[in-house]
């Protein structure tokens, strides 16, 4: 990452660090072979250690940084972030919520019903979106998705219930 914040390097690191760590704890369940021939879990080991790798060796930079350069020697290298706003938690459980929906909707009520609850649900993510807007949305975009899908692609999708 290299950014100028050692925070925001600390914060990468520590995502490099857990999902290298999860590469390698999913990859212990698989064989890992020999040299001559790798298993399944070979490639997802050595990814895994490549990110753990990886993720200490920029935690370590940003530390470094952060008492060498006299911008950061005196500050806090974790502040707490600052909660976010309604308009970003509301924003993000629409979308989530229409994701959700998608999924528990697609086999009973059919490819059309459920991309049409996906798209209605997540247009609620802006406040501002006119309703209309959104309906015809609801129209279009599934439409699209079974022509595309279904009559394309021939994807064994229900497209009605």
């Amino acid at each position: 990452m290299n950014s100028d914040d050692p925070q925001t390097d600390l914060l990468a690191a520590a995502m490099f660090v857990a999902i290298g760590a999860g590469a390698i704890w999913i990859a212990l369940d698989y064989p890992l072979g020999s040299m001559r021939r790798l298993g399944p879990g070979a490639l997802p080991m050595v990814l895994g250690v490549l990110l753990l790798a990886s993720g200490a060796g920029l935690a370590l930079q940003a530390i470094l940084r952060a008492q060498m350069d006299p911008q950061w020697r005196d500050q806090p290298l974790l502040k707490l972030p600052k909660l976010p706003s309604v308009h970003v938690v509301r924003s993000t459980l629409c979308v989530v919520a229409g994701l959700g929906l998608f999924g528990l909707l697609v086999r009973p009520a059919g490819l059309f019903l459920a991309t049409a609850t996906l798209v209605l649900v997540s247009s609620r993510a802006e406040a501002g979106t006119p309703i209309i807007g959104s309906l015809a949305l609801a129209v279009i975009i599934p439409a699209a998705c079974v022509g595309i899908f279904v009559y394309g692609i021939g994807l064994p999708f229900r497209v009605w219930p």
